[in-house]
């Protein structure tokens, strides 16, 4: 019965999945493009970004994104070759969530490439959980991305002061975050 209502609709039986697939194919390249359409001398472009990161790193590399725009950008941009290989929250409700998520998949996958992305905010919430992959010298990588703005629209109540939190966000200390959590890292 469900199949004669969606034919009635004007659902075809196979659903023409080669040209559905054709589809999605061509609407992600031309997304692509968008993206690296123009190159930017004082911002790094998602586009640039994750092709970088997809030219240098192993086919099997897993990715982790925490909460914030950056997740989308990542879902997008990033070319996931096998499965099992792109692990993001689905919630807005999960900040802190791509710190721990990375040690997590790093501990059960030791001789893959892990790689964290995650806000400030993310970094402000979890941070101090790298003294774990220090502690069992795991090696992860954690992009920390400054979309410090998406996050506060996404966690912060109307009610409080936006100009308050700015002042905050804007006070993180990159170097010595590291050197709490002896880690290296370089600003691109």
């Amino acid at each position: 019965k469900l199949i004669k209502e969606l034919v009635k609709k004007g659902v075809s039986k196979k659903n023409k999945l080669n040209e559905l697939t054709s589809s999605i194919k061509n609407d992600k390249q031309e997304y692509k493009k968008s993206w690296l359409s123009k190159s930017n001398e004082q911002l790094v472009s998602p586009g640039f970004f994750f092709n970088a990161l997809r030219n240098y790193f192993p086919d099997e590399t897993i990715l982790i994104s925490g909460n914030g725009s950056h997740k989308f950008a990542a879902a997008e941009l990033f070319p996931v070759l096998k499965q099992r290989e792109f692990i993001c929250p689905t919630g807005t409700d999960l900040l802190g969530y791509g710190i721990p998520a990375t040690i997590a998949a790093k501990l059960v996958n030791k001789n893959k490439t892990v790689i964290g992305i995650v806000s400030e905010n993310n970094l402000m919430f979890n941070g101090l959980e790298m003294i774990t992959a220090q502690y069992y010298k795991l090696g992860v990588i954690v992009f920390i991305i400054r979309d410090w703005l998406a996050d506060q629209n996404q966690t912060i109540d109307k009610g409080k002061n936006l100009a308050m939190s700015t002042q905050i966000q804007k006070s993180l200390d990159i170097d010595s975050y590291a050197g709490s959590v002896h880690a290296n890292f370089f600003v691109i």
